[in-house]
């Protein structure tokens, strides 16, 4: 049998605390790779290490995320858009979470690149081209 820890709200307080420096350092690269363009979304891309478990996670959200989703059942447009809006406009177009998706938008556009370059090209150009950049 399992035995329940007690967490003290304080712990996590002090972890957020620890950790918010991390978030926004973190949010802010990821903000101004998306601004350089078709050139910093490519960077993030091959930033990415996909192993069996991110491919688990990808597969899995692919299944679920139509069925979840505000607004679209289309999981290309759902990752096109994680890449053009802010985590808040993304939340309140779609209500899900914009850094899981944008996590598993990386992830499917690290495969594509590497299984099928020319169609990446595609995903990638269609993306600045329809919000004419970010």
């Amino acid at each position: 049998m399992k035995k329940l820890i007690k967490v003290d709200s304080s712990d996590f307080k002090n972890y957020l605390n620890r950790t918010e420096a991390t978030f926004k350092a973190e949010s802010g690269i990821i903000q101004d790779k998306l601004k350089q363009g078709i050139d910093g979304l490519d960077w993030l891309v091959m930033q990415i290490l996909v192993d069996d478990v991110k491919k688990e996670s990808l597969e899995q959200w692919l299944k679920l995320a139509p069925k979840i989703s505000k607004g679209t059942k289309d999981t290309n447009l759902l990752m096109m858009n994680a890449i053009r809006l802010n985590y808040d406009s993304f939340y309140e177009m779609h209500e899900l979470n914009w850094w899981i998706v944008f996590d598993e938008t990386l992830t499917y556009l690290s495969l594509l690149r590497e299984r099928n370059y020319y169609e990446y090209l595609d995903f990638i150009n269609e993306v600045y081209a329809e919000n004419g950049g970010i």
